[in-house]
């Protein structure tokens, strides 16, 4: 289901502190497009680097009474394109099909890589001896190979030039070997030269919407997002907590809603300007009167007489949610659930939760869950739900008590070593292929910023960072789906400028 970005970004400006200045649009002024990429590849001849990596591979052998390779350019080719192509996208792995572009005749094949953050080329060799899977391949039965160096600047968030080596083996035999070399120094005499690296890819515009108001952040939000001759329920959700709004955000991510924040005050004159532009047929009220209090409810009657306004019911969060996911999503086969206060888990199923057009279930950090989360499980009878997060044991507990509830349902536990690996993990479950735009929100101060999420989750993933930069799996997720637009959700203070442009922390 591809849905609105408002329902996610809006449950998020309250958890990252996510506010628009009063006056300004969603659509913050961007900062300077960068390659979402962090590598970039220098243009230059590395043949010295390759001749230093290829004697050390013959030297190596020599030691254990082996003959040595030849150099062949056309495995070069495919090696050093594959070394550059490593350091434009800030990865590190093997390409799965390296052998299909080797000259035809090849009867075995093998590929090694490494990186260092100096210039001493011939080390390379060194880290390849010391890992046993790497020294059989410098040792095994080829006759040929081919090495691409590349020198990258901001590799993998390191501050110093990196130096990534590809070496790609063949064996040929007879008159079926191409054209090869004694060593890399007879082929630069015979016109031999490294090719320069490839275009950098294309560009990702960065945004930013800063924070000050989340309840003036939703209506800006909603400005933008909703189109009136479409929407016929709004959700109203508390600005100052969090987890009402996660728990509406995947609704509100539908085209023909919307997701507005209100201040303990009560609605401001904007929320119900705001209001009365949508004028829906249904307001509906996520959280309780200690949050939402009836006053406000009355100032929405008011602006809107003929509108039915309602609460959920619901004693708690967890009793919200429930009532939430049965009330709107009827039918629903499958769902996400997160523990109270752990708002970086309920930022990631919200996100997940949306884009699915399935429900966020909530329920207590504790072993037991409530009866009212237990009897929606029992009576929903869905084919799968995906917990999110949590203690290895608390997580335990709830999946035996789920499937206690209704035996049918395949309980999924997603959970990584800490809330980023784990907000990594949740976005695969839902999100796949590229993607035109990713948010990015604090998974450390989340303050205003969780309901900010709330207003994204329909449009694109919302992916945690850290202040500074971005861990590696979140990291890793969001280049993987290669978004044109990234939006960074709080000021510098919650997500640095580095981390906004996506800049990768080194671990």
């Amino acid at each position: 289901m591809r849905s609105r970005p408002l329902a996610v970004l809006v449950a998020l400006a309250a958890a990252v502190g996510i506010v628009l200045p009063i006056g300004a649009t969603a659509s913050a002024a961007p900062a300077a497009a960068a390659p979402l990429a962090q590598g970039v590849a220098v243009d230059r001849d590395t043949a010295g680097e390759l001749a230093a990596v290829f004697d050390a591979i013959n030297a190596f052998r020599a030691t254990e009474d082996l003959p040595p390779l030849r150099f062949m350019p056309a495995l070069h080719t495919v090696a050093q394109s594959w070394s550059y192509e490593l350091g434009q996208t800030d990865q590190f792995k093997h390409r799965t099909d390296f052998a299909s572009r080797y000259p035809a005749g090849s009867t075995r094949s093998g590929e090694i890589i490494a990186w260092r953050s100096d210039m001493r080329a011939a080390e390379l060799v060194t880290q390849w001896i010391n890992s046993p899977a790497h020294k059989a391949h410098l040792l095994g039965d080829y006759t040929a190979m081919g090495i691409g160096v590349a020198e990258v600047r901001d590799y993998r968030g390191s501050s110093r030039t990196a130096l990534i080596g590809t070496v790609n083996f063949g064996k040929y035999v007879g008159s079926a070997q191409p054209t090869t070399y004694a060593n890399v120094q007879e082929w630069v005499r015979a016109g031999g030269r490294v090719a320069s690296p490839p275009p950098a890819p294309l560009q990702t515009t960065f945004d930013r919407i800063p924070a000050r108001d989340t309840m003036q952040a939703s209506v800006e939000l909603s400005a933008s997002s909703s189109d009136a001759t479409q929407v016929s329920e709004v959700y109203l959700a508390p600005s100052h907590v969090f987890f009402e709004a996660l728990t509406a955000a995947p609704a509100a991510a539908r085209n023909d809603r919307a997701l507005l924040l209100v201040d303990p005050a009560g609605p401001s004159s904007a929320v119900l300007a705001e209001l009365r532009r949508l004028n829906p047929a249904t307001v509906t009220a996520v959280g309780t009167a200690s949050v939402l209090s009836e006053a406000s409810l009355s100032a929405v009657r008011s602006a809107l007489p003929a509108a039915q306004v309602t609460r959920v019911a619901g004693r708690d969060v967890a009793e919200i949610s429930a009532n939430f996911a049965r009330q709107e999503f009827p039918g629903a086969r499958s769902a996400y659930m997160a523990a109270e206060r752990n708002l970086s888990d309920a930022t990631s199923g919200a996100s997940s939760a949306a884009v699915s057009g399935v429900p966020l279930v909530l329920t207590p950090r504790v072993n037991t869950m409530p009866d009212a989360v237990r009897s929606y499980f029992a009576q929903a009878r869905l084919s799968e739900l995906v917990i999110v997060g949590g203690a290895p044991t608390l997580a335990k507990a709830h999946q035996d008590q789920v499937r206690a509830a209704s035996s049918g349902t395949a309980v999924q536990l997603v959970r990584g070593a800490d809330r980023f690996r784990t907000n990594a993990a949740t976005l695969q479950t839902a999100w796949s292929g590229a993607q035109s735009t990713v948010y990015l929100a604090s998974g450390l101060r989340f303050g205003h910023a969780a309901i900010g999420s709330a207003v994204a989750t329909g449009v694109g993933p919302v992916v945690l960072t850290s202040i500074g930069c971005v861990p590696p799996a979140p990291h890793s997720f969001a280049s993987a789906v290669d978004p044109d637009r990234v939006v960074a959700l709080g000021r510098e203070w919650t997500v640095s400028d580095n981390a906004a442009m996506l800049g990768r922390c080194a671990r």
